[in-house]
């Protein structure tokens, strides 16, 4: 059921309501009754009631549907661009759930022409008939100069801050257009194309047509419906304000071909050009001739039909430039590449303005990209295309042996670049790197395992001969749970402040063990080859002052048991 209020803060369309689609609102108008439905879809900076005036015409013989796609004109926001699968399948959606029954006669505009398509592509049975008004079509960049390519229109389009500036100006045109329509939804239009969102829309949704275009490509061709393509010619005042007058007349020629190409892929196809108006004002110029080829598509789409003899499809299955990229899965960039280098011949093209290649040119293409993607130079695959094959088989088999060696090579990189996610790898022996990767085991901080790290590497530099035997030592310690258990103690210490209760105590232990392997220790204290360095020291306060506790107590007993041993000599020479 359509619902027809509106939220406060979103101008209200004069006519039509809205559908949920998705949790979203979308615009919807319909008018008429009858099938097959015909079903307009807009161009970009167009909504829905621009084409209000065809509309009463079609309606006059049966349903007419306009409609504003989500996050354009009436219906609610919704992140634009969109894919146009995204674009058919809401749109489908949507006459669904007006209970508007297939199939429909599809009416695309401009922009609308990409959406139309994709819809065609993924409801083919849903479709009766098209019907293309100056539209946009997939294989666009085949048929304009590179300076009207889908890029450059792009391109071309003016920026948000030339479109504030042209404000006024835009407002004075979409008066002028919609001088014939009611007072009231003329106003009503007027503040919806030239409000801050329709200035937006408009621009966001002309970014990446060509994505749009290659999305299109990879799909089938439109399933065999009538079709008939109103192409316009007339002079543009804007696009000529934008481009050269040769390119203009270049894009007028490349949008005849383009649209004869699109009907003579139909068995009831038909191109009619309109000389006396332009783009955007087709729809307010002509609405005749609009309506007069939707009735006609209609009434074809409505009675059985069979495709005259000398019309019939050739038997030779054929590729257009845009099927051949996708199967070799390349860009169609890269295949006129090709063709500029001489790689891939041209093929004629054929009365409708379509390059039309065969199987082999599929074979040959694969044969290139394969080549080119080994890292064979485009000048020496020409030479491989045509050398014999004895002489082919061998120059693969030199290929695939630099291959090889390429890839020992960024195997090896992989590996070196893998050591630099930790860096000991490239500096330290794997024995080290085991020590290191045990402590980390154990829970000793990465902090303390980089302090550590940066200690063997001032061994391995400046005394390499005893790496050996500390490397044993400290595994050897690392045996011992008690040892193991001190390490962990002071390497949690590292932040405590230096007069920490708790320091008094771990010096205490790390005392005892110091006594008790005294034995073990060979010049200065066994301590602190277990524990400490300088470098250590040095990093924490904490630390600094358990490695000075423990010197000064070592060299407590030092002096001690030197006293003992000067007492014990007194003694005995007393006695002798």
């Amino acid at each position: 059921m359509t619902n027809h209020s509106t939220s406060s803060d979103r101008l209200a369309p004069p006519v039509g309501g809205f559908q949920e689609i998705d949790g979203r609102r979308v615009f919807v108008h319909r008018s008429g009754s009858g099938g097959p439905a015909v079903v307009f879809l807009p161009g970009a900076s167009a909504v829905g009631l621009d084409y209000f005036g065809v509309q009463q015409g079609v309606a006059q013989f049966t349903t007419a549907v306009v409609y504003d796609r989500g996050g354009t004109g009436y219906s609610d926001h919704l992140p634009l661009p969109r894919t146009a699968a995204a674009v058919a399948t809401e749109l489908h959606e949507l006459l669904h759930a007006q209970g508007i029954a297939a199939p429909y006669v599809l009416v695309a505009h401009s922009l609308g022409g990409l959406y139309a398509h994709r819809f065609a592509q993924l409801y083919p049975q849903e479709v009766a008939g098209l019907v293309w008004l100056d539209a946009f079509h997939g294989d666009w960049d085949d048929f304009m100069p590179p300076e009207a390519s889908l890029v450059a229109v792009e391109q071309m389009a003016p920026d948000l801050e030339q479109l504030e500036q042209m404000r006024p100006v835009l407002r004075e045109m979409f008066a002028e257009l919609l001088v014939d329509y009611p007072e009231h939804m003329r106003q009503a239009l007027l503040d919806v194309k030239v409000s801050d969102r329709g200035i937006r829309v408009g621009i966001a949704e002309r970014t990446k047509l060509a994505a749009l275009a290659t999305e299109l490509q990879v799909g089938p061709n439109i399933p065999d419906v009538p079709v008939i393509a109103l192409t316009v010619v007339g002079t543009d005042p804007g696009q000529q304000a934008l481009m050269l007058e040769q390119t203009a007349q270049e894009m007028y020629d490349g949008r005849t071909r383009m649209d004869a190409a699109r009907v003579s892929a139909v068995s009831h196809g038909e191109q009619r050009i309109l000389t006396d108006t332009s783009h955007h004002r087709l729809c307010f110029d002509r609405p005749d001739a609009v309506v007069q080829a939707i009735r006609d598509v209609v009434d074809r789409a409505a009675r059985p039909w069979t495709r005259p003899d000398h019309a019939r499809r050739s038997e030779v299955p054929v590729l257009t430039i845009s099927q051949l990229a996708a199967t070799a899965g390349v860009t169609v960039r890269t295949v006129r590449h090709y063709h500029h280098f001489g790689l891939l011949p041209e093929p004629e093209r054929d009365s409708s303005g379509y390059r039309c290649y065969d199987a082999q040119a599929a074979v040959d293409l694969i044969r290139i990209r394969t080549l080119a993607d080994a890292g064979v130079p485009l000048a020496r695959i020409d030479a491989l295309l045509h050398a014999q094959p004895t002489e082919f088989a061998s120059a693969i088999t030199d290929i695939d042996a630099a291959l090889q060696r390429k890839i020992d090579q960024l195997a090896a990189y992989r590996r070196r670049i893998a050591e630099l996610a930790s860096g000991e790898r490239l500096v330290l022996p794997p024995e080290v790197v085991a020590i290191l990767n045990r402590m980390r085991s154990l829970g000793v901080s990465e902090r303390r395992v980089r302090l550590e790290r940066d200690s063997w590497i001032l061994i391995q530099a400046l005394d390499p001969s005893s790496m050996p035997q500390r490397i044993r030592d400290k595994n050897a310690r690392f045996d011992n749970p008690e040892t193991t258990r001190l390490y962990l103690a002071c390497d949690q210490s590292v932040d405590w402040d230096p007069h920490d209760p708790r320091l008094d105590r771990l010096i205490d232990d790390l005392d005892a063990w110091e006594t008790k392997h005294a034995r073990d220790s060979s010049g200065g204290s066994g301590n602190l080859k277990l524990v400490f360095s300088r470098i250590f020291a040095e990093a924490s306060p904490a630390w600094q002052r358990i490695l000075d506790a423990l010197a000064h107590r070592a060299e407590q007993r030092q002096t001690t048991e030197q006293r003992r041993t000067a007492e014990q000599r007194r003694t005995a020479g007393h006695n002798s």
